[in-house]
């Protein structure tokens, strides 16, 4: 499991990703049963280029506001190459793309 340097964003990034034991069930069932869905994040920590531009805050862990467009802009090649990865195909750096706040996510495994 990935690491955070602040005990409290940790906690409750784990807390949203994983939950109680039935949702960890349901997550992968879901992996395991929809061939569709590659990720899932935690709940709260999805930031959406189109929606959430500018002053994103995460309100359960800390007051400061980040601006979701450094963020995409920041990340953008790092994403491409997961896409890539993910899926054998190009990853549009203009579509509207959803971002994991806190790099924590579940993740389809294929061999």
């Amino acid at each position: 499991i990935h690491t955070k340097t602040k005990v409290k964003w940790r906690r409750v990034v784990l807390d949203c990703l994983c939950g109680s034991p039935g949702n960890v069930l349901t997550v992968l069932q879901t992996l395991g049963s929809d061939p569709n869905i590659g990720m899932i994040a935690p709940q709260g920590f999805v930031v959406q280029r189109s929606i959430n531009c500018a002053n994103v805050t995460f309100k359960h862990i800390c007051s400061t506001k980040y601006n979701a467009k450094e963020i995409f802009e920041s990340s953008i090649e790092n994403m491409k190459l997961l896409y890539r990865e993910m899926y054998n195909k190009e990853l549009d750096s203009k579509s509207d793309i959803a971002f994991s706040a806190g790099t924590m996510f579940w993740c389809r495994y294929e061999d």
